[in-house]
């Protein structure tokens, strides 16, 4: 692990991208925490409307994530495509902030968002290039290297914005925050980014280059070891989405208690995912991956059990841990489906998305709406629970 650090301290590429991960990351350090709370508290949208929204923005985000790192495979520049991500972040979240109504929210989230977040998987496609030519047998501890530059930004940004929107009122107005970082974002990778070639050659049209990315998608068991990561990562959307209305409407904590814990989990992430990167050095990475969904079922379980807002702060280790897997490894597990297309292999996660938001949305929109959030969690844990099962079995197949 020391010499993958050593490794992205070195390497101007990789520094550049990872200071980027950090300006990136405090669009979504303010937002994040927020939507379920903008969705249902200011704009009046139901929880179940809230769930369905959830699954459009995965399956945009799939299409727009799928087209964009198979783009930038076969690209003379991969940072064209990063630069587009982000102008196109900077004008649908300023459009949010300046009119904070229900329309504007569905442009953003639903035609904006899934483009715009698909900077972070180029990014890491521009991080897996790298160590492709370096040293690729290092590239999952590379990974958890550069992912922890991103963690810093969910240290302070959460809990100042919490304490922004709760004297504005208005937890629309983190977005206007958002908008801010995907500008400087946006300049500094424009002054600084890396410039390097896409490692493919077209397929020729646009018809064709789609169909050799979906083909790629389904070969060789890949779909299936996307759909059972993505049985794993379901509990990230499902978080995002239940733990605010928990605290906030449960508990009867405040956004900017909200804030503090969101700040918490990242500071306790980026010493954890230093950890990770060394532990998968020792153990195969489907054990590393397994272990963090159990780590993440724990702590679903765990917020079904408490009726205060204390012991939040101790389950704050349990999500910071399986946080620290999922945001590292299971990009890395995607990746290592396409070692030699590091941006469509990056967005292959895009893929893992779109079914966990559909499962997320399952439960928060079906089974919290029959049941409560508690019911969702329970459940949350069940299915995230299987995919490790998943996980497992198939690593085993791939022994045999």
């Amino acid at each position: 692990m020391f010499q993958a650090i050593l490794t992205a301290a070195r390497d101007k590429r990789i520094r550049a991208v990872a200071i980027a991960l950090v300006l990136l990351g405090f669009t979504y350090a303010a937002t994040i925490p927020y939507q379920s709370i903008i969705a249902t508290e200011q704009l009046g949208m139901s929880t179940r409307q809230f769930g369905l929204l959830i699954f459009l923005v995965g399956l945009f985000g799939t299409l727009g994530g799928l087209a964009l790192g198979y783009l930038s495979d076969i690209s003379r520049n991969r940072k064209t495509s990063v630069l587009w991500c982000l102008a196109a972040g900077a004008i649908g979240f300023g459009l949010f902030a300046l009119w904070p109504a229900t329309p504007t929210f569905l442009i953003c989230m639903l035609l904006v968002y899934p483009f715009s977040g698909s900077a972070y998987a180029l990014l890491f496609g521009t991080v897996r290039s790298v160590a492709n030519e370096v040293d690729v047998t290092q590239a999952a501890s590379i990974n958890s290297a550069v992912r922890s530059f991103y963690a810093i930004s969910w240290i302070v940004v959460p809990a100042l914005v919490g304490l922004f929107i709760a004297a504005t009122a208005r937890p629309s107005d983190s977005f206007a925050i958002a908008a801010l970082a995907f500008v400087l974002c946006l300049l500094f990778y424009w002054r600084f980014g890396p410039s390097i070639a896409g490692t493919s050659a077209s397929a020729g049209s646009a018809a064709a280059n789609l169909r050799e990315a979906l083909g790629l998608v389904v070969q060789g068991g890949r779909l299936t070891r996307l759909a059972a990561l993505a049985l794993v990562n379901s509990v990230h959307p499902l978080i995002a989405a239940a733990f605010p209305l928990i605290l906030t409407q449960q508990l009867h904590g405040s956004t900017a208690q909200l804030g503090v814990f969101a700040g918490l989990v990242a500071a306790l992430e980026i010493p954890i995912m230093l950890g990770v990167g060394a532990a998968v050095r020792r153990f195969p990475l489907w054990q590393v991956i397994v272990s963090g969904g159990v780590i993440h079922a724990v702590f679903l379980l765990s917020l079904t059990l408490i009726n205060s807002t204390g012991p939040l702060y101790f389950l704050a280790l349990l999500n910071a841990a399986g946080n620290a897997v999922l945001l590292t490894q299971h990009l890395t597990y995607a990746q290592d489906l396409l070692p030699d297309r590091p941006g469509l292999g990056s967005s292959l996660l895009s893929v893992t998305n779109l079914i966990s938001r559909a499962a997320a949305a399952l439960l928060f929109a079906a089974i919290g709406g029959a049941y409560g959030i508690q019911g969702a969690l329970w459940a949350g844990a069940a299915v995230c629970t299987f995919g490790c099962f998943g996980i497992a079995a198939l690593a085993r197949r791939a022994r045999a």
